[in-house]
C-alpha cells in the first residue's frame, strides 16, 4: 500500500514522461528543461550552477530552493539528470506491474525513478499542506561518467548539511556507506609488422594486455574490495601486428590500503607483461604509459 499522501497512478505517469526524455550523459538539457517546468508552481527559486563549462555538458547542474513554514534545519533531495547509453528514443513497454524498454535501449529508471519519487513528494506536501522546513533540490549532470557534475558542483549554493540521495535499487533501503575508487588506464605501446610477411618483425601491444589481463586477480577480491578490467582497444586490421592497446579499468574498496594494494597489483601486472618481453632489436618498445586517478573517496554516515 502506497504511503499516505502518494498518488500512485500520477507517480507512474509522471515516471513514464520522464523516460522517454533522451537525457545521456553531457546532454541532459532536455530533462534539466523539463524539471524547470514541472518545478515552476513549487520552486521559489531556481538556480542552474555554471557547471557545464567544467563538464562539458550542455546543462549545468539544476538547484531548486522551497521554503517551508518550519525553522527546522534545511534538508536536501538529490538525484542525477543523466543515464547510461544507450538512452535515446527510448520505446516503453508494461506488462502487468513491470515497466521496461523494448530491449533496444536502456529504460532509465536509474535515476529517473529517484526524480519522480522527489516531483511526487514535494506536490503531495504541497497539496496535503503539509508544515516543513526549507528544502532544497538538487539534479546533476554527468553522473554517469564518474560523478562530474557532482564534482564541478558549486556547494556555496546549497544551504543543507543533510542530504538522501535517490540512486539505488529497492525499497525500505538506506545506503549509509561507499567505497573509495581509482580509475585506470593502461597504453600499451608495441611495433607493427605485417602479419603475413614478417610478424616475427613486429611486437603485438595487443598480446601483452592480454597477458597482463589473465595474470590480474579481478572481479570480487574480498568483502570490501573489487576490481574490473572494463575495456580493451587496439590494433587497426587483421593483417598488422598491433603496436597499440589500451586497457580501462578500475578498483574499489571501503579500505583504503586494500584499495592501495589492489591497485599496485593490477599496476605490477601490466609492468610484469611489458618487461617480459625481450626485443631483439634492443630497443625501447614495448612499453607502456599509465594514468591512475582517484574517482572518489569512502565515506560512512
Amino acid at each position: 500500500m502506497a504511503p499516505e499522501g502518494v498518488n500512485r497512478p500520477r507517480l507512474k505517469e509522471e515516471f513514464l514522461k520522464l523516460v522517454k526524455i533522451s537525457s545521456e550523459s553531457r546532454a541532459e538539457k532536455a530533462m534539466a528543461d523539463y524539471l524547470k517546468d514541472a518545478f515552476e508552481d513549487i520552486a521559489d527559486e531556481v538556480i542552474c550552477d555554471g557547471s557545464s563549462a567544467k563538464t562539458n555538458s550542455n546543462t549545468d547542474n539544476l538547484i531548486i530552493k522551497i521554503r517551508g513554514e518550519l525553522t527546522t534545519p534545511p534538508l536536501l533531495l538529490s538525484a542525477h539528470l543523466d543515464t547510461v547509453a544507450p538512452g535515446q528514443n527510448i520505446t516503453v513497454l508494461q506488462d502487468g506491474s513491470v515497466i521496461k524498454s523494448d530491449g533496444a535501449t536502456i529504460l532509465g529508471a536509474d535515476c529517473k525513478s529517484g526524480i519522480a519519487i522527489i516531483l511526487e513528494v514535494m506536490r503531495s506536501l504541497k497539496e496535503r499542506g503539509v508544515r516543513h522546513g526549507d528544502m532544497e533540490l538538487l539534479f546533476t549532470t554527468c553522473e554517469e561518467i564518474g560523478l562530474i557534475g557532482a564534482k564541478s558542483l558549486d556547494y556555496s549554493l546549497i544551504d543543507s548539511k543533510l542530504c538522501y540521495a535517490l540512486d539505488t535499487c529497492g525499497v525500505m533501503k538506506i545506503i549509509n556507506k561507499a567505497p573509495s575508487a581509482n580509475k585506470m588506464t593502461f597504453r600499451i605501446h608495441g611495433k607493427e609488422a605485417h602479419a603475413g610477411l614478417e610478424p616475427e618483425n613486429g611486437i603485438s601491444a595487443i598480446k601483452i594486455a592480454a597477458k597482463a589481463v589473465d595474470s590480474m586477480t579481478l572481479g570480487r577480491i574480498d568483502h570490501e574490495t573489487t576490481a574490473n578490467i572494463g575495456k580493451i582497444t587496439g590494433g587497426t586490421a587483421t593483417n598488422i601486428v598491433p603496436n597499440f592497446a589500451a586497457l580501462e579499468g578500475e578498483a574499489r574498496s571501503h579500505d583504503p590500503e586494500k584499495l592501495r594494494r589492489q591497485t599496485e597489483s593490477m599496476r605490477e601486472a601490466v609492468k610484469k607483461a611489458v618487461n617480459e618481453y625481450q626485443p631483439d632489436d634492443g630497443g625501447d618498445l614495448p612499453c607502456c604509459e599509465e594514468s591512475i586517478t582517484p574517482e572518489y573517496e569512502r565515506f560512512t554516515v
